[in-house]
Parts: C-alpha cells; structure tokens; sequence
C-alpha cells in the first residue's frame, strides 16, 4: 500500500528537546522521508505552508504560541495532517482539547522513544492509508468521467433510448449523476480542411492538439461540459446548464470562444475549423439537434460563415446547381484543359448564391469530373490509378470532395497531370523510354521511383509493372546497374576516390554503394580498380 513519501514536523522551543527526538527514534524502521523542524509556531507554519507535511509532532507548552494553537491553526487550514502531541505535564483538560482538535496520540515527557516510535508507526500507517485512499478515489473519479463521455458516446449514437426512462435506467445502471431536468447545449467543431501537406499521421497528430485547445478554450465559469472527439475529424462539446439564464448569458462567449478556437486552428495547425451551435433543451432533445448540426457539418461546403447557429439553418436553405457539365466533358473531350478550369472557377466562385451551394452539387461535380478522368484514362489504355495513385493525387482527390476550395484545387491539379501526361506520351516515346533517359541523366541523384514515375506521370506501381515487361527487369534493378555502370566506367578512366566516385553516382552512404557494387560487379570497388591498374 506505500504511496508517496511521507514528511514529518517537529516543533519544540527547545532545541535540545528537538534534537533528543531526532537522535532517540529508531527512523530506518520507519517510512519518513524527509524531517523537518521548528522552535515556534510561527515557523512551524511557515514550514508547512512551503512543504509537503504529513505529521507533526509538536510539544503543548512553547512560549510564542502553543502546541494546541498551533493545532487549531492546522486543523483550519491543512487538515490531513496526523497530530502527535508532546508534554510534561499529565493534564486532562490538555488532553481533552487535543482529543477535540483531532490529534492522533498524546505522549508525556521524558520522552519514552519505544513508545512514540509505536505511535509513529501508527501515523505512518493512517497516512499511508490515506493516500492510498485518495488514490483510489482519483482512479474513481477518472475511471467515472470515461463512463460519462461513454454515456454521450452511446445517446448520440442510439444505444440509449432518447427519452426519460431510458436515461434514467443507465444513468442508475452506471451510478451517474446526471440530471435530466438541467438543460444542455450541444457545440461540434468540424475541421473541414487540412493543409495539403500534411500526412494522414500529421493529421492525427494535430487533431490531438486541436481536442486540447478546445478543451481549454470552451471552459466557462459555472457550467459543466464534456469534450469528447465524435468522429475522425470532429470534436463534440455538450454543456450543461442549470437555467435558460445560463444560456442567455452564454450566446456571445461561445461565439467569441468558438472565433478562438477557429483563428487558433488556421495560425497553429494550418487548419480549416467550424462551429455547429445547437440550442437549449432538455437532454432528450440532444440526439436530434446533433443529427442536425451533423447534417450541417454535410452540407458546408463552402465555408463561408465558420460559425453557424442552428437557429439560423434550414435544409430548404441550400441550393442544388446545374452545372452545364455536357459542356465541361466537351471542352475536356477537345483538350480544352485551361478553359474547364477557367468554366469550374467561374461555376464555384463568381455566380450569386455560392455560399449556400449544396452538397449534392459539390457531388455531383466532383464525380461528373471522376468520370472525365476515367474516360480520358480509357483512351490512353491506362487504370486511372495508374495516373492518380500517388499519394498526393489521393490526398487532393479526398479533399476535393469535402469543399468548393478543396475541389477547385484538384481540378487544377488534375489537369496539369492529364496535360503533361498527354504531352510526354504525343511525342512517340513511351513511358518506358522515358524513365530510362530520366534514369540516365540523373545518375547522380539518389533516385527513387516515385520521382522517376512523378517524371512520366504515373503510379509508381504501374511504371515498375509495364517497365519490368519491356526490359526484363524492375526499375529498381535498373537504376542500380546504370549506377554501377557509371561508377565501373569512373574508376577506370578517372583519378577520382573510390568516396569521390560513390557520390557522383547518388550514394552517399558508402557503405551502401560498396555493398551494392559488390552484388553487382562481383568485387569490391578497390579489388575493381586494383585489377585495371595491374
């Protein structure tokens, strides 16, 4: 049961006494760790009041303030403390006024240092009782605020009936203490965008960060309030209020807090955040008003207004578009690249009414484009994956369908790669030749075959497929034997370093290239040279 390490204080005017008690105890046996002492009350406090202690042993009869003053001073103000009295006098009333302010033995002097190191004993063993006590009482209280955000988790999503009884049977099943007659305010906060570069780890990592900042921003003064993540990307405050005062007094601070939170996330995470404000109401009405917020969520694809009041919104709101797309497909059709880009501008940006474009529509642009793209990759005898299945394509594409922004971008970034997929391959070289002439000019480089696939504009799956069956071999194995036939021709017609000859064909590792020239050649690089200058 040993918890933390426990303090002891003696207090006695008379240093003598202090030191008698210090040299007398037996405190290997005992579990103190630190000891500290005083001559007056006065210091005693002070002690206390700077460090951690957990028993006091202190003599009744000091001139500057008494051992029961000093007691009465503890028990008002560090209660834990587990009190030894000491005397030299077997007073009753002392006896009965030291019982009375909690002291845990009273001891007479002379000093019988068997028996104060029983009763120390009996104080190590009370306070270490109380600290396990306290542990166990923070795992409780730990172990009890999971099962409340547990308890949301499961009403949100429906395992719990959304009406009173319901309600009521969990909340007795899981001894929770949560009040169906208050009323509650549920808030999501949706990152609708990342920065393009961040990785899906990245992601993560800063979706970590943004809970935390939420967690500390959306804290007010007399109201409870749970904060829990509500899908991937998504951060769920429910507040519990005692009144509609509460909420009256509430509507500016969420505001202000939620542009916080909103300003904070673009600064620090690079991120695109909106809030979704429910109303007051009972707990009952909670799982309806956050399908709402959610629908919300869904349909914001515009981000125009990053703080929206659930007040404000109607489904009826949000407008589904024509967007001409015959005339898309036909421009795309004619290799019209900049002019579907310059038409999907036009469409998103500049026509009225852009900011309460619906998600349908975003939809159905994004997927009337995914199908040009299939199309155009039919005619040129390639899987659409083939061109589009590197990481970044994935990471635009994905973001594409989430906002006008986010698609625009893809867009963009789509035809930039059909236009010079296009151009490379009109010219009569293949995909193949051209990794090779690529390989061939940057033997220098490190050279990996995603850049060699960036290159040619393809997956780097694809490229390794068709180039293993044109030339026999991967593109990996290739790029080293052109490597090693460099450096072979380097060692016999240079004077250059064996390290010097390591970098000129993109190895900077050594150790690497020596291995590589070995499995390769057949020797080492010096028994190579060592043969051309025999």
């Amino acid at each position: 049961m040993k918890g933390r390490s426990i303090n002891i204080l003696i207090v006695d005017d008379e240093s003598s006494a202090v030191q008698a008690v210090q040299n007398g105890v037996c405190w290997d046996s005992l579990d103190f760790s630190g000891i500290y002492t005083a001559s007056s009350m006065a210091e005693a406090i002070d002690i206390i009041q700077d460090c951690h202690v957990d028993v006091l042993l202190c003599d009744i009869e000091m001139p500057m303030g008494s051992g029961l003053e000093l007691l009465k001073w503890v028990k008002d103000h560090k209660s834990d403390i587990c009190c030894i009295l000491m005397t030299c006098h077997a007073d009753f009333g002392f006896a009965q006024e030291a019982v009375r302010l909690g002291t845990l033995d009273y001891i007479l002097k002379p000093l019988d240092f068997e028996k104060l190191e029983k009763i120390l004993q009996l104080a190590v063993d009370k306070v270490s009782e109380k600290q396990h006590l306290n542990k166990l009482s923070s795992y409780w209280s730990s172990s009890k605020k999971d099962v409340v955000k547990q308890f949301w988790k499961d009403f949100l999503l429906g395992d719990i009936l959304p009406n009173e009884d319901g309600v009521l049977h969990y909340c007795n099943y899981k001894h929770l203490d949560i009040f169906v007659e208050s009323l509650f305010l549920p808030i999501i906060i949706s990152v609708k965008q990342w920065d393009v570069g961040l990785t899906k780890n990245d992601q993560k990592l800063f979706f970590y960060a943004l809970r935390n900042i939420i967690d500390e921003l959306m804290e007010f003064e007399d109201i409870h309030r749970e904060v829990f993540p509500f899908h991937e990307n998504a951060v769920i405050i429910i507040l519990n209020m005692k009144d509609s005062n509460q909420k009256e007094r509430l509507d500016q601070a969420i505001s202000y807090r939620c542009s916080q939170i909103i300003d904070t996330a673009s600064k620090y995470i690079k991120a695109v955040v909106c809030c979704y404000v429910g109303g007051a109401s009972g707990i009952c009405g909670i799982p309806a008003q956050v399908e709402i917020l959610q629908t919300m969520d869904l349909n914001n694809v515009v981000f125009s207004q990053n703080i929206l009041f659930i007040s404000q919104y109607s489904e009826n709101d949000s407008v589904t578009k024509d967007n001409g797309f015959a005339v898309w497909w036909e421009l795309f059709r004619c290799k019209g690249y900049d002019r579907v880009l310059k038409k999907t501008k036009d469409e998103l940006l500049l026509q009225d009414g852009n900011e309460k474009l619906s998600r349908k529509s975003l939809d159905s642009l994004y997927y009337n484009f995914y199908f040009m793209l299939i199309d155009f990759c039919q005619r040129q005898n390639i899987l659409l994956k083939d061109l589009f299945g590197d990481e970044m394509s994935e990471r635009l594409s994905e973001a594409g369908k989430v906002s006008v922004d986010g698609f625009i971008r893809w867009v963009e970034y789509a035809l930039k790669k059909v236009g010079e997929y296009e151009k490379k391959n009109t010219a009569g070289e293949n995909p193949v030749e051209q990794a090779k002439q690529y390989v061939k000019d940057n033997l220098s480089n490190e050279l990996s075959i995603e850049e060699i696939a960036a290159y040619v504009y393809l997956s780097a799956d694809y490229l390794t497929k068709i180039f293993k069956k044109e030339e026999g071999m991967t593109l990996h194995r290739y790029v080293i034997k052109k490597k090693m036939e460099r450096a072979m021709w380097l060692l016999k017609n240079t004077q250059n370093s064996i390290g010097d000859i390591a970098s000129l064909v993109g190895y900077y590792n050594y150790s690497s290239f020596a291995r590589c020239f070995l499995k390769e050649v057949g020797k080492s690089p010096q028994e190579y040279k060592a043969d051309i200058n025999q």
